[in-house]
């Protein structure tokens, strides 16, 4: 498998599609002060990467949810049986060897509360030192 190395214009188009799947290239064009077929060109190039998976979830029949990352010092493993333990994380990636302290989490929740109270759960394993969310906007019913 290809490494695919990302710039600021890679991350930052990830983060806007990440925050709403339904963000028009014109903006994240106007955004980055890039051209719209650049965008364009860009997304299909990430697209066919393993960078954009995070982005391209599958919509499960729950309301509330993101991605969660999550940096670690300590087992990688127990914090993976950890997570496969929670109702609400429907996918856990691990890095690559380079980022072996690093898990991305998605998940789910019926509402912001719960949410909320899941997420307080998980990060407060011992073996994890920072996180970061991202909320998925927008997200419709689909069974």
């Amino acid at each position: 498998m290809k490494e695919t190395k990302l710039d600021y214009v890679d991350r930052t188009i990830i983060k806007m599609l990440g925050d709403d799947a339904r963000t028009p290239l014109s903006e994240i064009a106007a955004e980055l002060k890039l051209s719209r077929t650049t965008i364009r060109k860009r997304v299909n190039k990430l697209m066919k990467s393993e960078a954009f998976r995070i982005v391209l979830v599958p919509i499960y029949s729950k309301e509330f949810g993101g991605v969660l990352t999550l940096y670690l010092n300590g087992s990688i493993e127990e914090v993976v049986n950890f997570l496969k333990e929670q109702e609400a994380c429907k996918q856990i990636y691990t890095n690559s060897e380079k980022e072996k302290n690093k898990i991305i989490c998605v998940i789910f929740a019926e509402s912001n509360e719960s949410l909320g109270l899941i997420m307080s759960r998980i990060v407060q394993n011992s073996y994890i030192v920072n996180w970061d969310f991202s909320k998925i906007s927008n997200i419709e019913k689909m069974i």
